[in-house]
C-alpha cells in the first residue's frame, strides 16, 4: 500500500538484483529503508545478500512448485478433477531490509 506520498510500503522484485537496484535508487531519493519502504526478493542471491541493509528474499520453491503445476496441468488434460490449489513449501530469509 503506497502512503499519500506514493511511496509504497513494500517492494517485491523477483530477482536480488532487480530488488538491490530498487532499494538502491530508493535511497538515492532520500527513500529509507527498511523505516520507510522494506525490500524484499523472490529469490535469494548475493545481490541480496550483500546490499546494505541486506535485503530479504523468499525463497518459492520453484522445483515443488513446477511439479505441482505439471500435476494440474496432466489432470486437466486428461478429463479429471485437478485437485488445485495446491500449497508449496517457501522459506523467508529475513534480513534488515524488512526489520522495522
Amino acid at each position: 500500500m503506497a502512503a499519500d506520498d506514493g511511496i509504497p510500503d513494500a517492494v517485491f522484485c523477483l530477482t536480488g538484483r532487480h530488488a538491490a537496484g530498487v532499494q538502491q535508487g530508493l535511497m538515492a531519493r532520500g527513500v529509507g529503508g527498511p523505516e520507510r519502504t522494506m525490500v524484499v526478493a523472490g529469490s535469494d542471491s548475493e545481490h541480496a545478500r550483500n546490499s546494505r541493509p541486506a535485503i530479504s528474499a523468499a525463497e518459492l520453491n520453484p522445483v515443488e512448485s513446477v511439479g505441482a503445476l505439471l500435476d494440474i496441468l496432466q489432470a486437466l488434460v486428461a478429463g479429471e478433477e485437478d485437485r488445485s490449489p495446491r500449497l508449496t513449501r517457501a522459506r523467508l530469509r529475513q534480513r534488515g531490509a524488512t526489520r522495522r
